[in-house]
């Protein structure tokens, strides 16, 4: 069994991050994702060096807002552009008792399915206010010295929470993000995975995680392309040998290999393009053209068929370009890793798993896995810790905190007022 106790912030030879996308559950032909699997699977393996109670207490709020408590005394808050109606606050009650690591699942088994993009701000509320009562649990839980800080990336509303443990006696640095905008309305993830953006970076570089080799803890998702030839549940590692690093793949592998479940390995994904500009300006382009279809139709039916049309791409297609700003997706791709530093390790659900369930969730069993894989990649990076460093001192750019701020800021215009 690892060993993994709660440790002083000192400099770290490897590290772990997980985040949750709140409301990123689809995409563009047909992808699915539990978002929040990454964050739920570091919380199962600090939970595990650190016992904490996660146990939902009391869900309050009022107005726009929703308020989740813990038994640890954690309190998280998140808000409904539209606002709540009583009874999504009666269904929002029955989580009071239960632990679920992951929100999103959480949100899922309230409200029986979850969206972003503005079509279902209560059910992301929600599942904001949980993963923040789940980082202020941590805080207040952890023995030894923690660091936190607020995004400020604009038109986020996420934090981001870092500290080091013990793994087999090597200092071993983790970070939990939670990226979100208020209002419910969708996933700003410009501080996704391992990006050093703001006080994200500001706070990794306090922890020396900016300067480590990383995993990246993702989500559990169906992907046609993939999932369709799947009978069970299959892990995932994935980096490009071209701007990540190949060593931490490599522990990965062998970590993968050791666990004696079904995996999979790429090692040619995450290219750094301007896919996400073509793919806004594919989408924009429907939008367009149906606007011209609905503008010039009389009939009842015609239009409702339109309507129909614009809210799955408001819900699920437009997924797949909203999530990160083109210059952060030309440096770090959709998994948030900073060039020459982590690889990232995921699931991959069945299509049968999907047809069954209509939406994804994720287990206590599958966290439990994922969980016991992270720390084995952990052990071999500690290991394997001067052949990855030379790598991500070659790759790695020069951009600090706050110049990836101003990348941001100034690549487009403000965004319009709600």
């Amino acid at each position: 069994m690892t060993t993994i106790l709660p440790a002083a912030i000192a400099a770290p030879k490897a590290a772990l991050a997980g985040h949750i996308g709140v409301g990123h559950a689809y995409s563009h032909s047909g992808f699915v994702q539990e978002d929040s699997v990454g964050f739920a699977a570091l919380l199962h393996i600090l939970q595990r060096a650190c016992p904490m109670n996660f146990t939902v207490t009391k869900v309050d709020g009022e107005g726009d807002t929703v308020r989740v408590h813990t038994a640890q005394g954690g309190v998280g808050e998140g808000t409904a552009l539209r606002g709540f109606t009583p009874f999504e606050r009666d269904m929002m009650q029955r989580a009071v008792g239960q632990v679920c690591l992951a929100p999103q699942t959480a949100a899922v088994r309230i409200f029986g399915r979850i969206y972003g993009q503005g079509v279902c701000e209560p059910a992301a509320a929600f599942s904001l206010a949980l993963a923040k009562a789940y980082v202020h649990t941590v805080q207040l839980a952890w023995p030894e010295a923690t660091l936190h800080a607020p995004e400020d990336v604009a038109g986020g509303c996420g934090e981001f929470l870092g500290g080091n443990m013990s793994v087999h006696n090597e200092p071993v640095a983790w970070l939990l993000s939670v990226n979100a905008s208020p209002g419910g309305i969708g996933p700003v993830e410009d501080a996704e995975g391992i990006i050093p953006i703001g006080n994200k970076g500001e706070l990794m570089a306090a922890l020396g995680m900016d300067t480590c080799p990383a995993l990246i803890l993702e989500s559990k998702a169906y992907n046609p392309k993939l999932s369709d030839a799947l009978a069970e549940t299959t892990y995932y590692a994935r980096w490009n040998e071209e701007h990540d690093n190949a060593v931490v793949g490599a522990c990965l592998r062998m970590a993968l290999e050791e666990s004696g479940l079904p995996f999979k390995v790429q090692a040619d994904a995450y290219p750094r393009n301007g896919a996400l500009t073509d793919e806004t300006k594919r989408i924009g382009d429907v939008i367009a053209q149906l606007g011209q279809e609905y503008a010039s139709a009389q009939t009842a039916s015609h239009k409702v068929t339109l309507a129909y049309r614009l809210a799955c791409i408001a819900s699920q297609d437009l997924g797949g370009s909203i999530f990160m700003s083109d210059v952060i997706f030309e440096l770090a791709g959709a998994g948030g890793l900073w060039p020459g530093q982590a690889a990232v390790l995921s699931s991959l659900t069945s299509q049968d798993d999907l047809r069954r369930m209509g939406t994804l969730t994720v287990t206590e069993e599958e966290l439990r896995r994922l969980a016991d894989i992270a720390l084995a990649t952990a052990c071999h990076m500690t290991q394997q810790h001067a052949a990855a460093l030379r790598i991500l001192e070659d790759k790695r750019p020069a951009h600090t905190p706050q110049q990836l701020l101003d990348l941001v800021s100034n690549s487009g215009a403000t965004p319009p007022s709600l």
